[in-house]
């Protein structure tokens, strides 16, 4: 931290002005405390932005509609009021978004009109506290095995930072590998040259923020095909449900893996054969926390590419994943042959937002949602494409999971699949990996598809509506009766936040949807960015106090 950075204190309320390594002093609300629990039938898991509500009521039922009132404890005065939360498995859980760190809130739940339960619950602070002295890498030449950080503890009030130059991997497996450690921050590494990742961590880890490193150059090659193998920059072991929770990685770049990922139409030779038409990418990946205990945060981070490899995912949580109470927003993802943000499993109050996402053929996987409800929302996406030589309009906006009934729901707000200059946009909008649709709520998104907005030609529970749209919705009807079917006009300029043109379809044209467009500058306007209103920033420090940068993501950069 450098001197003359102000910190917010959050236990405390006040702010200071911080030296080098000084520690602050004040806990925030982190750790094994994380999680308040105010009598047996409520219970609130907060993130830095989000709270996740669970509410186990006796008189639960699927035709009573329950929701939230919230306010700042400390400021009072009127309440904000949530989502509908949902019901499953006898009982309600959701979600309320939007919310300062290190903030108290008073949750009141309420079922058919009638207020029960209150608690109180805090988000988690963005700055940790720190003991007084780092712990130190030594890069002073490269590494001939990785560096093992292992039976290492902090404390939830004094977080160990570990802080060092340039790890050189060379012929190492990790750059780094934790195990067994809790409460640790991971700053202001470069990590470079290893053979399979930068940092790896095993069993017995929670409590973890890795930040502020630049992870580069790493990945094996198939001497077969002469494609990469698979090489995850920042991963786990499997967690079997339950490990690795409350895991924050923000704010690193991860870029230019040492060997190309094959495309879908590429195939090779170690994986597919000479009569296949397709063959699923294989490569570097960004991220990949596998089948976690949840309760973590992914935000802030640039994975890209300007060496000519691509990644196969940029942030991949299959098989589990991030698995509940979770968000994954404000990243900047690119160059990717398959999906740029895949975050599969339980999705139990999982939250994905404010995510800029360009060259790549899935934007976002969410194949399948188990328990729900999962919320992806006020997300940008760019060019979509299936290989090298197609157009940039043909990927894909979100792939889905077949029908099945325990499926949970996913709600799909204020998305804009942008386009400029006759390029970006995707081929198919909301894509099932079979012919079903199932549990999917659809408001104010802008969807350019060259062919479906669906491509699903069945459903079950599905609400699309009020959505700006080109395309077809392919067999799911009635559907988007008071959607839109125009083409978007977007702002002639970037600095209008991927704004549509003043008074084109679209705009003024949403549906206020609760915790989600309260503060739309009259009727919400459809897409990510409301006309008039201050600029989100995508994949740029979106609600971000730690970063502000320059207010501008890869794309506006490249066109300022």
């Amino acid at each position: 931290m450098r001197t003359g950075t102000v910190v917010k204190l959050c236990a405390l309320g006040v702010v200071f002005v911080m030296a080098s390594i000084t520690p602050i002093s004040a806990a925030c609300l982190y750790g094994t405390s994380s999680m308040i629990k105010d009598s047996d039938e409520a219970r609130a898991t907060p993130t830095f932005r989000s709270m996740s509500l669970d509410w186990a009521t006796p008189l639960a039922s699927p035709n009573l509609p329950a929701h939230v009132l919230f306010r700042e404890l400390a400021v009072g005065g009127d309440h904000g009021k949530s989502l509908d939360l949902v019901y499953a498995d006898g009982a309600y859980r959701g979600s309320v978004v939007g919310l300062d760190h290190g903030t108290m809130y008073e949750f009141t739940f309420v079922l058919d009109d009638q207020e029960l339960t209150t608690i109180n619950a805090e988000t988690w602070c963005e700055n940790f506290p720190t003991s007084t002295f780092p712990l130190l890498v030594d890069t002073s030449s490269p590494q001939t095995k990785s560096f093992v950080i292992s039976g290492v503890h902090g404390k939830p009030d004094a977080y160990l930072v570990v802080m060092g130059g340039v790890l050189d991997g060379r012929d190492v497996s990790r750059n780094l590998i934790i195990e067994d450690s809790s409460y640790l921050i991971i700053r202001g590494l470069t990590l470079i040259n290893a053979q399979r990742g930068a940092i790896l961590l095993k069993t017995g880890v929670h409590d973890i923020v890795i930040e502020d490193n630049v992870i580069q150059n790493w990945g094996s090659v198939d001497p077969l095909s002469g494609f990469a193998l698979r090489a995850e920059a920042i991963t786990t072991t499997d967690g079997g449900g339950t490990d690795f929770t409350r895991l924050v990685i923000r704010d690193n770049v991860i870029r230019d893996p040492r060997w190309d990922t094959n495309s879908w139409l590429e195939i090779r030779e170690d994986k597919c054969t000479s009569t296949d038409t397709r063959c699923h990418p294989i490569g570097a990946i960004g991220i990949v926390p596998k089948n976690t205990g949840g309760n973590s945060v992914v935000t802030g981070n640039m994975i890209f590419s300007e060496n000519g490899n691509y990644f196969q995912d940029g942030i991949s949580g299959a098989a589990g994943g991030l698995s509940r109470d979770s968000d994954v927003y404000s990243n900047t993802v690119m160059n990717v042959w398959d999906d740029a943000i895949e975050v599969e499993g339980a999705n139990r109050n999982v939250r994905i937002w404010g995510n800029y996402i360009d060259e790549t053929f899935v934007a976002f996987a969410l194949a399948p949602v188990i328990s729900g409800p999962a919320y992806l929302f006020r997300n940008v996406v760019f060019k979509t494409r299936l290989a090298d030589g197609h157009a940039s309009n043909t990927g894909v906006f979100v792939k889905t999971e077949i029908m099945r009934e325990n499926v949970g729901r996913t709600f799909i707000f204020h998305n804009t699949t942008y386009t400029e200059k006759g390029e970006g946009g995707v081929r198919i909008g909301i894509n099932s990996s079979d012919t079903q649709l199932t549990r999917i709520t659809t408001r104010n998104n802008i969807i350019n598809a060259d062919n479906f907005v669906t491509s699903a030609d069945e459903g079950l529970a599905v609400d699309l509506d009020w959505d700006l749209y080109q395309g077809i919705v392919k067999g799911i009807t009635p559907q988007e009766p008071n959607g839109i079917f125009n083409v978007a006009t977007f702002a002639p300029s970037w600095r209008e936040g991927y704004a549509l043109k003043k008074n084109t379809p679209g705009q003024d044209d949403g549906v206020h949807i609760p915790n989600f467009n309260d503060d739309a500058v009259g009727a919400p306007d459809m897409g990510a960015q409301e006309r008039d209103a201050p600029l989100r920033l995508f994949g740029t420090g979106f609600f971000t106090t730690r970063h502000p940068g320059n207010g501008m993501n890869k794309h506006q950069m490249a066109t300022r």
